[in-house]
């Protein structure tokens, strides 16, 4: 087996017993332990990405200040104004607050970078929404480093909410903050795209017209003879006990103002005692009752709740766990509207949580399984026309849906793709479409071109020697395709990749850097962010302007710090190993249950020995693609990209070999298929 192959060396014993209680095979059970996945529940909870599980927005620091707010303008008639970035995560995001708002009845005025407008919120900007009479401002994706633009802003007396999830600079704006990322914030999931974090906004707003918004409910359980409890407020779970007696409930009780309520489950003896206080209690069957009147069961019991929201009671050791859990249901439930609009926004977060390439684990795991769940019966006119009759999953999306969408912003006409998200006119939507796709075949065949021109071999040998970065400064390459450009070279040079877009305007350029896997590009950016008129992004990709003067500084500076610790390894790690006749339907059906695949949570890698190879082929305009067809049960197909030669070598020497590949669904005429998708191969 080759040196670059890393196989899965855990060890553990308890695949066997989460196999039966799940129903699920074991080798699923073992990828999910390789991936630090281990417990029934946390098995369970992976499989079953339920919206009830997501983090209460309400944990996201400054949030309740924000929907003050809003309200405060909602209700004042204010004018409201949006700011968002020009790429899909900022125009998705753009997009569920002018749905947001127009269900309000209010119509918002919204701005974002156009033709060769700089990097971020500019002067420029907030001018237009002065003369448009704004009140308060919203950056959507972006306002984290603004600082100057937002205190010019105040001064002309423009209130700012900043909803982004770029890193913060030393010096913060003066706004309403809403940013996990910001050090003050204690939100249990860093990694919410930019439209993650307008959706929370938009789901903390509508919550807040609810009767229950900011008041706490206290659950109460009979449990072995005692008590448990919880305590909540917004969906934050904010005290929990178990094994209580009779006078902790009567103390914790009386910490609870009249308005709160007290919700009782198996402890019906206590009802008289909290009524005779004068304390507003109810019985879970009084919440369901409000859910669906036609739910209502002479028998509430734990059996019959269960059911009604679909949840496994094995995976829970404690009672009061379950309460909880079945509580959230409720909460999730409460209202209808609310609901509806938040499905109906899911597969906007999935698109932009994805073109942005979040890691899919945690709650963007939660939001863009849902999202891609509406996404394949979506009502939206753009989408509908784009997706067809194709299943959508994370690919289509990351290969079909987000390209073409942010085509026009790399090219100054992020009108067409605002219009795209926003607009309702079946005419106009067909028409921006067709522009789209136009600009994407000319984006398409420029990158292409200006790749070849690079990767020919005279711009790579130019490159520093031995360098760990690879820059490159060109007036053929538009600002807006200067991080896809970076973002292709860092896969092709497998280095940080930082590229320039000449002349630029004032004496001042546009810039990207991208780096792949897990190196913390953007930690070395920091050090240097004074050189920058502006910077700003994460970990491994970031946007800059700069005055070109100081532009080669500040590359010798970044290159040799990265020179002193950057460092690729090309390594395979391979999750699972398995004989190639288990790819039976039933794996493959439960292998695609760790969908949606993406950056945190990758495609999963294969290892197969002693392969037999029954016919090869050459596919591709220029034949440098390969197909296999293995031997197996029933025949599998095997794509290599870029492998002809090697697999046409492995074929011709007609013995076994070993491979690893990621399985994949192909979709032709409305035909799913399985494929693999060869990464490497080997000699017995």
């Amino acid at each position: 087996m080759k040196k670059n192959w890393i196989t899965n060396d855990l060890e553990f014993d308890t695949s066997n017993d989460i196999s039966k209680l799940l129903n699920l095979d074991e080798s699923i059970i073992s990828i999910l332990y390789s991936r630090n996945i281990r417990t029934p529940r946390e098995v369970y909870d992976f499989i079953n990405p339920r919206l009830s599980m997501a983090h209460s927005p309400f944990k996201l620091n400054g949030m309740y200040d924000a929907v003050t707010r809003l309200r405060k303008a909602i209700q004042a008639n204010e004018k409201i104004g949006v700011f968002s970035d020009s790429d899909i995560d900022g125009l998705t995001s753009l997009a569920i607050l002018h749905k947001l708002f127009h269900r309000f009845g209010i119509e918002i005025f919204y701005r974002y970078p156009v033709d060769d407008e700089s990097y971020g919120l500019t002067n420029t900007i907030i001018d237009d929404f002065i003369r448009n009479d704004v009140d308060v401002i919203i950056t959507v994706d972006s306002g984290i480093r603004d600082v100057n633009e937002i205190e010019y802003a105040r001064k002309n007396g423009i209130d700012v909410i900043i909803s982004d999830h770029h890193e913060q600079d030393i010096i913060l704006p003066d706004a309403i903050i809403i940013n996990p990322r910001k050090k003050e914030c204690t939100y249990p999931f860093k990694d919410l795209a930019g439209v993650g974090v307008a959706y929370k906004i938009c789901h903390a707003l509508l919550l807040t017209y609810l009767p229950s918004y900011n008041r706490y409910f206290l659950l109460i359980t009979g449990e072995d003879g005692s008590y448990a409890y919880s305590l909540m407020r917004d969906c934050i779970l904010e005290k929990t006990e178990s094994n209580r007696s009779y006078d902790d409930i009567m103390s914790i009780s009386e910490s609870i103002n009249a308005s709160d309520k007290i919700l009782l489950f198996d402890a019906d003896e206590l009802l008289n005692v909290f009524i005779n206080e004068n304390k507003c209690v109810l019985n879970i069957s009084d919440l369901i009752k409000e859910i669906n009147p036609s739910a209502i069961h002479e028998n509430m019991n734990l059996e019959f709740l269960v059911e009604f929201f679909n949840i496994n009671i094995m995976l829970f050791d404690k009672k009061i766990d379950l309460v909880d859990a079945i509580f959230f249901e409720i909460q999730l439930n409460s209202s209808k509207k609310i609901q509806s609009f938040l499905h109906s926004i899911l597969e906007l977060v999935a698109i932009g949580s994805i073109a942005d390439v979040m890691p899919l684990i945690n709650e963007n795991r939660i939001l863009v399984h849902n999202g891609i769940k509406h996404l394949n019966k979506s009502e939206h006119m753009g989408l509908s026309a784009i997706i067809k009759k194709n299943s959508v999953d994370s690919k289509f999306i990351g290969w079909d849906i987000a390209p073409i969408l942010n085509s026009p912003g790399r090219f100054g006409q992020t009108d067409l793709t605002a219009d795209f998200f926003i607009s309702n006119d079946i005419d106009k939507v067909n028409s921006v479409i067709s522009k789209i796709k136009s600009i994407n075949d000319y984006r398409k065949n420029l990158v292409d071109k200006i790749l070849n021109e690079i990767l020919s071999g005279t711009l790579i040998e130019e490159d520093v020697p031995d360098s760990s970065l690879f820059f490159h400064m060109s007036s053929e390459i538009p600002e807006g395709l200067a991080g896809l450009i970076a973002g292709r070279l860092t896969h092709q040079l497998h280095r940080p990749v930082i590229i320039a877009s000449l002349p630029g305007k004032n004496g001042t350029i546009k810039g990207s850097g991208r780096c792949i896997g897990d190196f913390n590009f953007f930690n070395y950016i920091i050090p240097f962010s004074n050189m920058f008129e502006k910077v700003g992004g994460h970990s491994q990709a970031f946007g800059f302007t700069i005055k070109l003067e100081k532009l080669n500084d500040v590359i010798e500076k970044i290159r040799a710090e990265l020179n002193k610790n950057f460092c690729y390894e090309n390594k395979l790690k391979i999750d699972l190993e398995i004989d190639i006749s288990r790819l039976d339907k039933k794996f493959i059906r439960e292998l695609f249950m760790l969908e949606p695949f993406g950056k945190g949570n990758e495609s999963p890698l294969f290892l197969s020995k002693d392969v037999v190879i029954d016919s090869f082929h050459k596919i591709g305009v220029k034949n440098n693609h390969g197909k296999f067809i293995l031997r197996s049960r029933t025949p599998i197909n095997a794509l290599g990209w870029n492998l002809a030669e090697k697999m046409a070598e492995y074929y011709k020497k007609g013995k076994p070999i070993d491979i690893i590949y990621k399985v994949e669904k192909n979709s032709f005429k409305g035909i799913e298929t399985t494929q693999l998708i060869l990464l490497d191969l080997d000699d017995n």
